[in-house]
């Protein structure tokens, strides 16, 4: 999956922002489960099956904050989150 143009289609859709690739900052990170913020995770978050280590892909554009937590070694997307400021307003688990 092209995780930028997913999360390029999905914001517009969504929330009507901007479709040009340039307009998104990204950056990816290696974290350990207990080093994310549970304030800006699901409630299911802690039933999903994801290893202790998790890779964060972070897309901001406008006033938003798109993450995407991908597993470490098959690198599967397992959870979306749009933040707007530090509040969860949208999520989407894959299978």
């Amino acid at each position: 999956m092209d995780k930028l143009q997913y999360v390029m289609d999905l914001m517009h859709n969504h929330f009507g922002c901007t479709t040009n690739s340039a307009d998104y900052a990204t950056e990816s990170i290696l974290l350990f489960r207990d080093e994310l913020d549970a304030n800006l995770l699901p409630d299911i978050f802690d039933k999903l099956c994801i290893e202790n280590e998790v890779l964060v892909h972070y897309f901001s554009v406008g006033i938003y904050v798109v993450y995407i937590i991908t597993d470490v070694c098959d690198l599967k997307c397992k959870l979306l989150g749009v933040l707007q400021g530090h509040k969860l307003i949208y999520y989407q688990l894959f299978d």
